[in-house]
């Protein structure tokens, strides 16, 4: 439950070979317009067709025996809040906490004020992730819940509790709770020297880069906009093991829509290795950082209204590793271009892996948005 998206979650790849990508990206890029000519979506009844097929392809996900498919299904069903429920309810009550901190996240981020009452019996759930979430949901829903547990789950010794319980306190949105994430934020690494001296192992270390990072997500969204400095430096990984964090703060950098990181997202994707040619043709092209990293710089310039990018995860649709297909599907359904939906109805169809069928019914629910371009 490291990531501030569960989609994102698993889509983070870990590290990959430089890959290559079919066109250039300008640092100002522009909305790209498409006809309907050719377009087998062009009319309201086969979109609204596409749109349940894909509705019902997550319906069936979310009871699926994989765990993590199922709490990528709920979560995809967010673009279609009146036929989510059903999954949520059942989530609420899966054997496993992930899944049950999706279904009760989503309940507060739609504010499913009907589900409420299902969330209460979380509050005291085994793992304190989902007792963050079901504070979030009652909170979100006008239930009364005491929020001082968070504070306890700010000091707690596994910093991916920490980072969800930051996440959850951005979300609710109350600035009174800003000291506390900066004095969570600064005893952590006094309390892991004291703990571990110079021995932490590498998720700690990890695990430690995602909790700073959503301390500081959750402080830009309560309104301490300078907190967002620290993503943008963290989009420039030093070490192999900083992609990753780079990745993520790319995705949170989208979320919170910051205009000030462009140029940076552009300049992940376009750095080539250097000492090689930058040939014309951009697919023979070595590019410097991995495929996890250039799509969710991608990604977020498309959150942002930059879809430029999107060529990155058009030259990832084939790629032989499940994870990379499904986070280019992903990538494409948040640049919402009507371009974009036969590949995704492929991809939904007709890949091999579930984890992408998954992320693309996502991504087409998405891309028939009213925001759809």
């Amino acid at each position: 439950m490291m990531n501030h998206s569960m989609l994102a979650l698993v889509m983070v790849l870990g590290s990959s070979a430089a890959g290559q990508g079919p066109a250039g990206v300008s640092p100002e890029p522009k909305v790209q317009e498409h006809g309907t000519k050719g377009d087998p979506y062009a009319t309201q009844v086969a979109r609204s067709a596409l749109r349940e097929r894909a509705i019902e392809a997550l319906v069936k996900a979310s009871v699926d025996r994989e765990a993590v498919l199922r709490a990528n299904a709920i979560e995809g069903l967010h673009a279609a809040p009146s036929r989510v429920e059903d999954a949520v309810r059942a989530g609420l009550s899966d054997e496993n906490p992930g899944v049950r901190f999706v279904a009760a996240f989503t309940v507060g981020k739609l504010k499913l004020k009907k589900s409420a009452a299902f969330v209460e019996p979380l509050l005291r759930d085994n793992e304190p992730r989902v007792r963050a979430a079901a504070i979030y949901a009652c909170s979100a829903c006008g239930v009364a819940v005491d929020p001082t547990p968070l504070g306890g789950m700010l000091q707690n010794d596994d910093p991916l509790i920490r980072a969800e319980a930051a996440r959850i306190v951005g979300e609710m949105g109350n600035k009174s709770a800003i000291p506390m994430l900066k004095s969570a934020a600064a005893t952590a690494d006094s309390r892991n020297k004291a703990r571990f001296g110079g021995s932490m192992d590498e998720r700690m270390v990890q695990g430690e880069r995602v909790f700073q990072m959503q301390v500081a997500e959750a402080l830009t969204k309560l309104g301490e906009l300078q907190s967002a400095d620290s993503l943008r430096a963290a989009l420039y990984p030093s070490s192999r093991e900083g992609f990753e964090s780079a990745a993520l703060a790319a995705q949170i950098l989208g979320t919170l829509r910051d205009q000030r990181a462009v140029a940076q997202l552009v300049d992940l994707i376009e750095q080539v290795v250097p000492g090689t040619s930058e040939t014309a043709d951009v697919r023979q092209r070595q590019y410097l950082q991995p495929k996890e990293v250039r799509l969710a710089a991608a990604g977020a310039l498309a959150r942002m209204g930059h879809p430029g990018g999107m060529y990155v995860a058009e030259g990832y649709l084939n790629d032989a590793d499940a994870a990379v297909r499904a986070q280019s599907v992903f990538v494409l359904g948040e640049g919402q271009r009507r371009s974009d939906r036969p590949s995704l109805e492929r991809a939904m169809t007709q890949d091999g892996s579930p984890m992408v069928r998954v992320a693309a019914a996502a991504a087409i629910l998405r891309s028939l948005s009213e925001k759809s371009r």
